[in-house]
Order: structure tokens, then C-alpha cells, then sequence
């Protein structure tokens, strides 16, 4: 598969305070990747399989090949993760990414847990374009299994312990999202 080329580097993911951006409060460090991993629909039977990691260029990347054969339909990668303490509670992040034309999820959980509920947020791409996109709390919507979870309390910065991107779609095929930042402003 002509996607399986373009991850070069595998290595080890850590994160780091930014202090160029005096507006940022936490930036995610991409150039190290082993603590992302894949759930796909293969876990439900489906055949949709994905990868991550860094390519050439220095970019992170979340590739695959999506299937709806099996009932499949989703291909996803995450990670623990543990924002620091002090960051306010009307922080947003921000990522800026490169795609196929798809639209994709940013995602949060409360819990370190496979399953369970998600907190989640669309953002459309354009082909070959670098766009920015920023998210407040508010903009993330619980939901499990595609399904929007009613009476749920609202996320919170300090509540994450685990981030992840995640594609579902009816539209069978390889994709591409290169992300270039994950950060949190103040």
C-alpha cells in the first residue's frame, strides 16, 4: 500500500512547555511517536487499518486505508496524555493540519480505558492546503460509537488522560493527515 511508504521515523513521544509563543501554554512535541497507537474498526471486524509517525519532512503523520467492508467505517490513533495543572480553564488548543479533503475528529478522553465515552470535535481539510483550527472547551461533544451521549458532565483541561484523531467515514480509500502543531494557548 502506496501509504505504508511515507512513515519514516518511528520513535518516542514526549511533550514540552513552548516558550517562544508567549500566548501558547503547552505545546505537544510530534517529533517522537511510540506512545500513539491504532484503534481501528478491526476491533468490532471490520479491515480498516491505520498508522502514525513522523515522515520525512518532521511532520506527524495519521495514514491509512478506510474499508466499510465488515460493518467497518473508522480508523483511529491515541494517546495518554496529562496537560499540565495550571492551564485555565478557557485555554484552547489549537492544531494545524494538512489533509486529503476529509473531515476528522480531534478527540479527548477522561479515562485511560478502551472504551467509553469521547469527547469529540470535527474539522474539515483541504487537499494539500495547511490549515488552523481552534477549539474551546465547549466545542467537544461527548459521544460513544458515533452516537451523542446526553446528561454528561462538560470536559475539563486537568480531566484529560488520553487525545486522539479519528476518521469515520462511508468514503472507502487511502488518507493522509499531516499535523504540523498541537498546542494550548493560554
Amino acid at each position: 500500500m502506496r501509504w505504508l511508504g511515507i512513515l519514516l521515523i518511528m520513535s518516542s513521544l514526549s511533550h514540552t512547555v513552548s516558550a517562544n509563543n508567549d500566548q501558547t501554554a503547552f505545546t505537544l512535541a510530534l517529533e517522537d511517536t511510540a506512545r500513539w497507537y491504532s484503534v481501528d474498526d478491526s476491533v468490532m471486524g471490520g479491515i480498516s487499518r491505520s498508522l502514525s509517525g513522523v515522515i520525512s519532512t518532521g511532520e506527524f503523520a495519521f495514514v491509512g486505508q478506510l474499508s466499510t467492508a465488515n460493518n467497518g467505517g473508522f480508523a483511529s490513533i491515541r494517546r495518554e496524555l496529562t496537560l499540565p495543572r495550571d492551564l485555565a480553564p478557557d485555554s484552547k488548543v489549537r492544531i494545524s493540519v494538512q489533509g486529503d479533503g476529509r473531515a476528522y475528529q480531534l478527540r479527548f478522553r477522561t479515562a485511560s480505558r478502551m472504551d467509553g465515552i469521547a469527547y469529540a470535535t470535527f474539522f474539515q481539510t483541504e487537499p494539500d492546503q495547511i490549515l488552523e483550527y481552534e477549539f474551546s472547551l465547549a466545542d467537544f461533544k461527548p459521544v460513544w460509537r458515533g452516537r451523542t451521549v446526553p446528561n454528561q458532565p462538560a470536559l475539563t483541561w486537568p480531566e484529560i488522560a488520553q487525545m486522539g484523531l479519528m476518521l469515520t467515514s462511508k468514503d472507502n480509500g487511502e488518507f493522509v493527515l499531516i499535523v504540523h502543531a498541537i498546542s494550548w494557548t493560554k
